[in-house]
């Protein structure tokens, strides 16, 4: 799940710093998430990852069960299970 790797990348982030050599930058590259070096960026402000950092793709797709997904579902809770998410991490 996309979520799963961006934690991954959340804990790398405490030791990879803003240096480009040191990230690779890897999941930007193959997965259009924010690398660990984006996500450093993003702690001092205490801010939640912008959608916008999150490629198009991964912002259409869900892991709901098939009958779930095609209910009608809020963006603003989906919104708040990420900004969980990144807080918890």
């Amino acid at each position: 799940m996309h979520y799963n790797l961006l934690l991954e990348e959340m804990r790398r982030s405490a030791n990879v710093g803003v240096d480009v050599a040191t990230c690779g930058c890897v999941l930007r590259m193959t997965h259009g998430l924010p690398c660990a070096r984006e996500i450093v960026q993003y702690r001092p402000q205490h801010q939640s990852i912008p959608l916008l950092a999150i490629h198009l793709i991964w912002q259409k797709l869900n892991d709901l069960p098939q009958q779930l997904s095609q209910c009608t579902h809020d963006p603003e809770q989906e919104i708040s299970f990420f900004r969980q998410k990144f807080d918890e991490a």
